[in-house]
């Protein structure tokens, strides 16, 4: 189940998109974007967490997966795989004026 939290956002008059930003079950929130002149799809995930977020007795972990991500493991050995596998199979990013949202005081 996830909790609708608002589709009330500041954009510039310019941007003629719709958003709607959920919660997720597992407290992740997400901003869903309806742009009615595309017929195309995608999906992006920013998880803001690192090492302040580390359990003391398993520190280092944020910077251990940063490592096995962009830096390859032996199973996976080829580095920076992962980017490029990103820059091969994503649209190119275009710039968005920045969206914020209005948050009760």
């Amino acid at each position: 189940m996830m909790t609708f939290i608002t589709d009330s956002l500041k954009k510039p008059s310019l941007i003629d998109r719709d958003y709607r930003v959920l919660r997720l079950n597992n407290e992740l929130e997400a901003l869903l974007m309806h742009d009615s002149e595309t017929d195309k799809a995608s999906a992006a995930l920013d998880v803001n967490v690192g090492n302040f977020s580390d359990e003391s007795d398993i520190s280092g972990t944020a910077h251990a997966v940063e490592h096995l991500l962009l830096m390859g493991t032996k199973k996976f050995s080829i580095e920076k795989e992962y980017g490029q596998y990103l820059s091969a199979n994503s649209p190119p990013i275009p710039e968005v004026p920045m969206l914020t949202q209005d948050r009760p005081r």
